[in-house]
């Protein structure tokens, strides 16, 4: 889930429906909880609401599993429909009459077990071999949640291998990466105003072994894996100025400035544990500079031309390896739109009144929405939340889970991992946690 779409979906479903109430069950309440953690912990990623934002982690899904929940088939790329009309990638989709990831990318889904076998929530890092994956425990640490104990989970065998149990003060895991047999993840050790006094940077055999820790940093920043490195931004102590990236060998030695990046910030929608990219960005709202921390490739984005005028006070399009997403509004008439363009400005298009972030390297973005009346019945919550799937590069799009509002399912307890840059999508749907493979979807893999 960075779960900057987790953030901004949660803010458009407050917008759509604040005037509803609190909404029953626990849906309106986990959005509100979850909001009010990522405002109290900057930079932590948000494992309990949107995206598969947690239909995941906010409400149940209509349609019924038909697979086992323990079963995990080997993803294929084949598809068994398509939208109609037929897929434009320079045509927004039909959001309301989408099919299923289901129906249009059947063999690309996972079905995993809601639980780890002693009953733990767990949220996925990342996918290994033979159907196993690397896992973080989920549980309640009001007024939100905390991450925790690094393991490798294998649901054919039942079994967890326990990492690290990092039961201390520093126990809130950032996120965890894979780079050639170790596990790599960074703790945020709080204060008692809640913020992250120093992070810890650890390792791990993922056959299992000593956890080894490799570094003990002061300060708030952003983390991110690119190549063999952990890397992250840093702010002058004196001013918001960046100090640029600097970076730590997964095999330990002394952090160092990545060359020629003062004033350069991880962007944090295309950057991530386990990504398929790890971009810096520096800039305005109308363009910028932006490295491929992976490859060290250096590139620039513009705004596009097209973009509305007279523009509200909330637009933020941030850009990464293949292309850009973000939010565009007008104070007249007073809206605000989800939005994508190229790097280059142009193919710049209006998704709807709504939320983006990206999956993956961005070819695939997620939409999220709300489908029904702004104002209702506190008492009886009416209309549907949506998050949808698009590939950009072929114009199909699928619904990833609907939520009923007024919908008594518990699938809101299962967290899930939405946008981002991991190569997947999580979501909790009738008591198991479905997982979308965007490599069988054609996302090329990274080698590390």
């Amino acid at each position: 889930m960075n779960t900057a779409f987790d953030r901004d979906f949660a803010r458009t479903l407050e917008t759509e429906v604040g005037d509803a109430g609190e909404p029953n069950p626990e849906f309106y309440r986990t959005v509100l909880a979850q909001v009010r953690h990522r405002r109290r912990r900057r930079g932590l990623i948000a494992a309990g609401v949107a995206v598969c934002a947690v239909a995941a982690a906010t409400g149940g899904v209509a349609v019924a599993l038909a697979r086992d929940s323990h079963s995990t088939p080997t993803a294929d790329p084949t598809t068994s429909t398509s939208a109609t009309p037929p897929p434009d990638p320079n045509r927004v989709p039909d959001w309301e009459n989408l099919p299923t990831v289901r129906d249009v990318w059947p063999n690309a889904i996972r079905t995993l077990p809601g639980r780890l076998p002693d009953g733990s929530k767990y949220v996925v890092e990342a996918m290994l071999p033979d159907n196993r994956y690397v896992v973080l425990t989920w549980s309640e640490d009001p007024p939100g949640f905390k991450l925790s104990r690094p393991a490798v989970f294998d649901p054919a065998a039942g079994t967890v291998t326990v990492l690290a149990e990092m039961n201390g003060p520093s126990d809130f895991v950032l996120g965890v990466g894979v780079v050639g047999d170790l596990a790599v993840w960074v703790n945020h050790a709080f204060t008692g105003s809640g913020l992250a006094e120093y992070q810890e940077v650890w390792t791990a055999p993922l056959a299992g072994g000593p956890a080894k820790k490799l570094a003990k940093i002061t300060g708030q920043g952003s983390y991110t894996i690119a190549g063999n490195y952990v890397m992250w931004d840093r702010y002058s102590n004196t001013d918001e100025l960046s100090l640029g990236i600097f970076r730590l060998p997964v095999t330990g030695g002394q952090p160092q400035p990545v060359p020629n990046t003062r004033g350069f910030l991880l962007n944090q929608h295309y950057s991530g544990f386990g990504g398929t990219t790890a971009v810096a960005a520096k800039g305005s709202l109308a363009g910028g500079e932006l490295i491929d921390l992976i490859t060290g490739r250096r590139f620039s984005w513009t705004l596009s031309h097209d973009v509305p005028p007279n523009p509200a006070g909330t637009n933020h399009v941030f850009c990464g390896t293949f292309g850009c997403t973000g939010e565009w509004g007008t104070l007249s008439p007073a809206k605000i739109n989800a939005v994508v363009q190229n790097l280059d400005g142009s193919g710049f298009m209006q998704l709807g009144s709504g939320s983006v972030g990206p999956v993956g390297d961005g070819r695939y973005v997620l939409y999220g929405f709300y489908d029904g009346p702004p104002n209702v019945d506190p008492r009886k919550p009416t209309g549907v939340s949506r998050v949808a799937i698009w590939d950009r590069t072929t114009g199909r799009a699928a619904i990833c889970y609907s939520i009923q509002l007024a919908s008594e399912s518990d699938n809101g307890s299962i967290p899930g991992r939405g946008a981002g840059s991991r190569p997947f999508v999580t979501w909790g749907e009738s008591g198991s946690l479905m997982l979308l493979d965007l490599h069988a979807l054609g996302l090329p893999h990274v080698v590390r």
